[in-house]
Formats: structure tokens, C-alpha cells, sequence
């Protein structure tokens, strides 16, 4: 936990901190996998500002796919919906703008599944096609333009 609370010390600018460490349980990022906490953090983020998109986005995910919690369509709907609308309203409020990227949306709206990778021909050679079980790899720069651009990312 220490490392964790060094990590944050250096990001003194951040405003979205528990959403960080809602991702980093989501993702067992420091080996640290607890989607109960998960869960939490995305929770208090968003009690502290109900516009966090990427923490309703998550929980969206959370509720959709079951991590460590019963899958609950109607929930994962309610949260993606809420992510949407908050992003729009980020979008069209100039004090948000400087946090506002269209970059950002587009990483949460569109995300890019294994299915879309694997079935474009000019993937094939990456080692996530190749390999079951990955979980980490390299990227060349060529191929990773092509995942942005599928995930409609210009």
C-alpha cells in the first residue's frame, strides 16, 4: 500500500484519485486484483463528482461482465447512459474544457474487442492473435493506428 500512496503524492493535480485506484483493482494493476474495491472507488468518485465518466463508464463494465458482482444488464445500461450524457455535458461546458478531449470520449465509447482484432487480416501477425492466454504485449505503431481507427479513433 505504501507505493500506492507514494504514486499518488507525485500526481498532486489529479482530480479523478479514486478513480485511479478503482482502476487499479479493476485492472490488478501492482498486483493488486479486488473488484469489491474496485467498485467502491468508482462509487466515491462519483460522489464527489457525479459527472465522472470514466468511473460510470467502469462501473458500467463492472455490472455488465459480473467482476465481483452478480451481471446486472439493466444497471450496466443505467451507467453507460449516465457516462454518455456526462461526457456531452463536459463537452459543452466551458469550465470543463480544459479536461474535455475528444481523444477521451472516443476511449470510452468505442472500445475495440479481441473479436474486431482477430477477424482484421492486417492484425494477424500480432502475438494477441497468435497466442491464447495474453494478458501484455508489444505493439508496432502501423498496427496500433489500426486498432484507434477501428475503435474510430482518427
Amino acid at each position: 500500500m505504501f507505493s500506492i500512496k507514494i504514486y499518488f503524492l507525485s500526481f498532486k493535480c489529479v482530480l479523478n484519485r479514486f478513480n485511479r485506484l478503482g482502476e487499479i483493482y479493476l485492472t490488478g494493476e501492482f498486483n493488486l486484483f479486488d473488484f469489491s474495491k474496485a467498485k467502491k472507488y468508482f462509487l466515491k468518485n462519483i460522489d464527489l463528482d457525479s459527472d465522472d465518466y470514466a468511473s460510470l463508464y467502469e462501473l458500467g463494465e463492472i455490472y455488465l461482465f459480473g467482476f465481483g458482482t452478480e451481471k446486472n444488464l439493466e444497471l450496466a445500461e443505467k451507467y453507460f447512459s449516465l457516462a454518455q450524457a456526462s461526457l456531452l455535458k463536459i463537452q459543452n461546458d466551458p469550465k470543463r474544457s480544459d479536461i474535455w478531449s475528444p481523444d477521451v470520449s472516443e476511449r470510452y465509447l468505442n472500445r475495440v474487442n479481441l473479436t474486431q482484432v482477430k477477424d482484421d487480416k492486417r492484425l494477424n501477425h500480432l502475438a494477441l492473435v497468435k497466442q491464447s492466454r495474453l494478458s501484455v504485449m508489444p505493439i508496432d505503431k502501423k498496427s496500433w493506428t489500426i486498432i484507434c481507427n477501428l475503435g474510430g479513433i482518427k
